[in-house]
């Protein structure tokens, strides 16, 4: 039988350069620093608000939410957002001096990330699994 997933925490933050550290520790009191991959999860949630805050439409303040949710043997980070275009991508260019958020967040979550659009705007999330830290 498959574990039920449940929100362990929600985080409304203003699109700005203060978002990513606000969402390290959102991500830190909702876990606790006990959490095996607390590090991960905090990297991972701050690339994604980093992502929303530079190549969004909220960034100027607009509003992120950050919403984690346990899934039992992994913790799913979902971060919404107003969107705009591209599409999130993975940069290969590794002699690039920005533009690797999405690569480590593919790193963190074994590649188990993806967004998608609706109402709400958008939604780039990533699972990390708790028996894989590096």
């Amino acid at each position: 039988m498959e574990a039920e997933s449940h929100i362990i925490g929600t985080c409304d933050l203003k699109g700005t350069t203060q978002a990513p550290r606000e969402a390290r520790e959102a991500v830190r009191e909702i876990l606790g620093d006990a959490h095996p991959r607390l590090w991960d999860i905090e990297l991972a949630a701050s690339e994604m608000v980093t992502n929303s805050v530079v190549h969004s439409l909220s960034s100027n303040g607009a509003l992120v939410t950050v919403v984690l949710i346990d899934l039992g043997d992994a913790v799913r980070i979902e971060v919404i957002d107003a969107g705009s275009p591209p599409w999130p991508h993975v940069l290969r260019d590794e002699l690039a001096e920005s533009g690797r958020g999405l690569f480590l967040v593919n790193e963190l979550s074994r590649g188990r990330w993806s967004h998608y659009a609706d109402e709400a705007g958008r939604t780039v999330w990533a699972e990390i699994a708790r028996g894989e830290s590096w």
